[in-house]
């Protein structure tokens, strides 16, 4: 068996093993449950805060079998490939991430980047956004821009327009 680090073999499976981030499992829960999910969400936070576990328990309640629902089966085979990093749904994410880094030529490794230049080129910026829309859905694109601005003192025309029905979900270190 290979080697896997700690934080990913106990990371908890579901939105009732998350600890210390209630209000957020309880936001994504009602909304699944009550079939209000909006078109995209936005999880911010400092590093460490359950960013990551949060996201795959929402994605294996919204593309589990006969989903979406709060309650998968332990061996829902969508829920498993999420689980094991072998979903292709995610994998698109983290290329969306290396394309627009790449486009902005920010030196990145795998789609991560831990400190943005002070400032950025706005028509770079721009450019690198248009590629984004052409090549992935603007719900995907919209949660990568917001990061991204988040980080970042610049903003962009398209930006406000692309996040207008966005949920912000706050984790607290």
């Amino acid at each position: 068996m290979s080697y896997q680090v700690i934080a990913r073999k106990y990371r908890p499976q579901r939105f009732s093993d998350v600890i210390g981030q209630d209000h957020v499992s309880q936001t994504l829960a009602n909304a699944i449950s009550g079939e209000r999910i909006a078109h995209a969400y936005l999880f911010c936070g400092p590093r460490g805060t359950g960013k990551t576990t949060l996201a795959r328990i929402f994605a294996k309640c919204l593309n589990c079998t006969d989903g979406p629902k709060v309650d998968f089966p332990d061996d829902d085979i969508k829920c498993i490939e999420i689980a094991e990093s072998r979903s292709i749904d995610f994998k698109e994410h983290k290329q969306v991430m290396t394309d627009f880094l790449g486009k902005l030529g920010i030196d990145h490794e795998d789609g991560m980047v831990d400190e943005l230049p002070d400032s950025i080129d706005d028509t770079l910026l721009n450019e690198a956004i248009d590629l984004l829309l052409e090549k992935y859905d603007r719900e995907l694109v919209a949660v990568y821009l917001t990061a991204f601005n988040a980080s970042n003192e610049n903003r962009w025309e398209n930006l406000d327009t692309i996040l207008a029905d966005d949920e912000r979900l706050q984790f607290h270190a």
